[in-house]
């Protein structure tokens, strides 16, 4: 199993000084003991506990720098192995065009402390082509090697055959566990995911491959999802659900991309986009201007519709007689990513997992008790009983409570949205978190949210709050009007479908003079709201 990656063999790689490794350390030093060294600092990813890692390897590019004609000359010198380098004869170590070549070979033998044995494969013995060896090998039994240089060699091999991550390929790649994957840092699986933990990973660039105009794709890191153990439902159906509407070819710029899935050791990966973070994290880091830009409120709506854009590509499935729904819509579900000429960037919808498919009659079937949820967001047709059915207006409901939260913050910033309080005319005041728990009347347990629900109760009241701020522009008066006529509707059969979402924000959007002027609506009812702050906050 050979990588025949294109590499200048007279280049290390960039970043990893290779000239501190070739120093003379002593002229009593043999040039096989220098050559070890040299190789074994070049071994990626650096472990960081300073011992040998099983899933360490070594770049063909650094391993061809370091094995170069003269040193290799040295090392048969050394080894009175200059007879198997015969004048006018194809190299058996660097071969050539038509005939195959034992550079990885010769590294495996300087590890294991046995270069006089290449010999054994110069005389029409296996190449690196023919690599990995297995222990039975008849070529080790008909060259009498020792059960322990065989059982070394056989280990160590592997370092020299990390595979190809083939970003070109659509398909679920397998990688045996005997192969270290070519990560120029060890992953740290300390974030979790939906359903599995992610690592950011730094694929070393000579083992990517790319083609056509995904290369765009390519980036310096990227982020591995990798599955709980026992997970391969969910893997299944977040790669079905991606491979449809997140591929590199057909996917949606708001929707996240599927690079690259695999297996490896029993566990399942996928690798994605590296993100800045979820919406939760942008209001976090990116306050709003006070008073709030013109230009934020542009970029916000327009995300918003984009968001819209690619759910209603999801619920209208255009290959066949099936619809979707996403299933968990949520801030924390949203990503943020930098763009190119942006100055806020680009939100992408991320986590398929729960997202299901059904023919168009049967799309009221799914029991409540049958999805997965985010309590705090789930519509009020998910009971304790769990009996009502779900279909595509369950993410109208959800996607309503994500554009509420998003509204605020541009308002009145993130203390009001997930804070437990925030200064509202000079007294501090019931975040929006603060308030939604209030109603729940604790923390958030099962999926009935009376802050919507009930007429008259607090969400109206924070709806009619916004409304009356100082800087809620006509763009945003109609927007809310959206969320709170059309999205936030307790009765589903009511709510509107997602093609109805995304033309309202396009009219909205094309129109974005309005956006620059506040034009608040008066307030009626109590004037102290939202109410001071006193209750203790439950997290969502």
């Amino acid at each position: 199993m050979d990588n025949n990656h294109q590499v200048d063999s007279g280049q290390p790689h960039p970043g990893r000084s290779i000239a501190a490794d070739s120093a003379v350390q002593g002229p009593e030093e043999k040039t096989e003991d220098k050559v070890y060294v040299q190789i074994s600092k070049k071994l990626l990813p650096e472990s960081k506990e300073n011992s040998k890692s099983s899933n360490q390897f070594i770049p063909l590019r650094d391993l061809k720098y370091i094995l170069s004609p003269n040193v290799v000359a040295k090392l048969l010198e050394e080894a009175s192995l200059t007879s198997i380098m015969q004048p006018g004869q194809p190299d058996p170590i660097f071969g050539s065009e038509d005939k195959p070549r034992r550079i990885k070979i010769l590294g495996i033998l300087i590890l294991t402390g046995g270069v006089d044995y290449i010999k054994h494969f110069c005389n029409n013995g296996p190449d690196d082509e023919k690599l990995p060896l297995s222990r039975d090998s008849n070529f080790f039994k008909s060259n009498n090697w020792k059960q322990r240089l065989i059982d070394e060699f056989c280990r160590r091999q592997y370092e020299m055959l990390a595979p190809d991550f083939n970003f070109s390929n659509r398909e679920v790649q397998d990688f045996l566990i005997n192969y270290p994957l070519p990560f120029l840092k060890e992953l740290d699986w300390k974030v979790h995911g939906a359903h599995g933990l992610i690592s950011k990973a730094y694929i070393h660039p000579d083992y990517q491959i790319w083609s056509g105009s995904n290369s765009k794709l390519q980036q310096p890191f990227y982020a591995i999802k990798k599955f709980f153990p026992n997970n391969s439902t969910h893997f299944a159906n977040e790669r079905n659900a991606l491979q449809r509407f997140g591929g590199q070819r057909e996917g949606h710029k708001n929707l996240l991309t599927l690079l690259l899935s695999y297996q490896r050791g029993g566990e399942s990966f996928m690798i994605f986009p590296w993100a800045e973070g979820n919406l939760v994290d942008f209001w976090k880091k990116e306050p709003t201007a006070n008073p709030p830009s013109p230009k934020d409120l542009i970029w916000l709506i327009q995300q918003c519709q984009g968001i819209a854009s690619g759910l209603s590509k999801v619920h209208r499935y255009e290959h066949g007689n099936f619809q979707g729904r996403h299933g968990d819509i949520k801030p924390e579900n949203i990503l943020f990513f930098r763009e190119a000429g942006s100055e806020r960037g680009l939100l992408v919808v991320a986590d398929f997992t729960l997202m299901r498919f059904h023919s168009q009659n049967t799309m009221n079937v799914t029991g409540a008790g049958e999805v997965g949820y985010t309590s705090a967001y789930c519509p009020p047709e998910v009971k304790v009983t769990m009996e009502a059915s779900i279909n595509q207006k369950y993410d109208i409901w959800t996607l309503g409570c994500v554009y509420l939260e998003f509204i605020t913050w541009y308002l009145l910033g993130y203390n009001a949205t997930r804070g437990p309080s925030f200064t509202m005319s000079g007294k501090e005041v019931q975040s929006f978190l603060a308030a939604r728990t209030k109603e729940h009347n604790g923390p958030y347990t099962y999926g009935r949210d009376n802050f919507f629900i009930i007429p008259g109760k607090q969400g109206a009241e924070w709806i009619k709050m916004l409304r009356g701020d100082n800087n809620c522009s006509e763009a945003l008066q109609e927007f809310l009007t959206l969320v709170e006529g059309h999205m936030l509707v307790p009765e589903q059969g009511d709510r509107c479908c997602m093609d109805h979402v995304l033309r309202t924000l396009e009219a909205i959007s094309s129109k974005c003079g309005y956006c620059c002027v506040g034009k608040p609506k008066p307030r009626d009812g109590d004037a102290q709201f939202p109410p001071l702050a006193t209750a203790q906050v439950h997290p969502l």
